[in-house]
């Protein structure tokens, strides 16, 4: 006899763009995905030089009107715009989960930005987490995407 899966969400994400997936079975167990939200997209595809637009400006040392220094700056702005766009996807989730969209969450990204996404997701989120997929599959279609992760979603087999 089928039973019906839990309201799981899929998030498959690199450091530039997120897609919001639910895991759906049909009458006979067979699963499928469906798309849930608006995709996200950060600014990382501007070119550095936008990125570093608003970088301190130079000021005077000393007396001396030949020698100039520039603020340094202690982050690099692209580091700071990949971190940005995780905790704008951690926010988005835990919307979510507070509005009951789902009671678990599938995460596919790379490996270091779903360990971004533990460090940010608060508690009540951590809890939801359900299985993690340590690979970049972002640009793959929703056919390519399920051939990938189906595998790793083994609740739908045992049916």
């Amino acid at each position: 006899m089928h039973r019906p899966l839990p309201a799981t969400w899929i998030v498959v994400m690199d450091s530039s763009r997120a897609n919001f997936w639910r895991l759906e079975s049909d009458e006979n167990g067979q699963g499928h995905i469906a798309e849930v939200a608006t995709p996200l997209y950060s600014h990382l595809h501007a070119h550095a030089r936008d990125v570093r637009s608003d970088q301190p400006g130079r000021y005077r040392r000393g007396g001396s009107h030949h020698q100039q220094d520039t603020f340094d700056t202690e982050h690099d702005p692209h580091k700071l715009e990949k971190h940005d766009f995780v905790r704008k996807v951690v926010e988005r989730l835990q919307s979510a989960h507070e509005a009951h969209e789902f009671v678990r969450l599938a995460i596919v990204a790379p490996q270091r930005t779903i360990g971004e996404i533990r460090v940010l997701a608060g508690q009540k989120l951590s809890q939801t987490f359900w299985r993690e997929i340590g690979k970049d599959l972002v640009k793959l279609d929703r056919d390519q995407l399920w051939t990938h992760i189906a595998p790793e979603l083994v609740e739908l087999r045992q049916d």
